[in-house]
């Protein structure tokens, strides 16, 4: 992760981070409510958790922050759209979002794509606080991105390692704007 490791210099950098969970909607959970992952579904899928469920975007909402979810994939999956809209985010953009993405992968559009829309509501929340939730999903089988962003590992370019890299870049381009 070159540009994560350069980006790492000119901040705080955590060294010792763990998974909380076998799934993506784990790391969810855990990020926006603090919910350690249990044996159950996903509080994110519950019933009972899809209003009136503690949040950090709930909190920072009611101090006047602009609270929402940027995601390249569909917002109905595992019920992301729901429970964020029912816990304190006032916007979720999913894949419906994004007019020609310059890549659109299985699991939605490219990091790249991500992150511009990212940027682009970043810039027009400058002038008021706003917490905004970014979730890309390329480090997801079949490990797609765009060819021609990344010198690809090995000899096969589908690659969990690969997928690293191309989210690597993507970020680096992100944080460079």
């Amino acid at each position: 992760t070159p540009e994560l490791t350069k980006w790492g210099q000119k901040g705080l950098w955590f060294t010792d981070m763990y998974a909380t969970g076998t799934r993506s909607v784990r790391g969810i959970e855990a990020i926006v409510t603090g919910f350690p992952p249990s044996a159950s579904q996903s509080v994110v899928k519950l019933s009972k958790s899809q209003t009136g469920f503690y949040s950090i975007a709930r909190t920072l909402k009611n101090l006047g922050y602009a609270t929402e979810f940027i995601y390249g994939g569909e917002g109905h999956f595992d019920n992301m759209r729901g429970f964020f809209l029912g816990n304190g985010f006032d916007t979720v953009i999913d894949q419906n979002d994004y007019t020609d993405p310059i890549f659109l992968a299985t699991w939605g559009v490219s990091d790249e794509d991500l992150f511009q829309k990212a940027h682009t509501r970043f810039m027009e929340k400058s002038d008021k606080p706003f917490f905004a939730l970014v979730f890309t999903s390329s480090f997801h089988s079949p490990f797609e991105y765009p060819e021609g962003r990344i010198q690809p590992v090995g000899d096969t370019p589908h690659t969990a390692e690969n997928a690293v890299l191309y989210a690597d870049y993507a970020l680096g381009k992100f944080l460079s704007q």
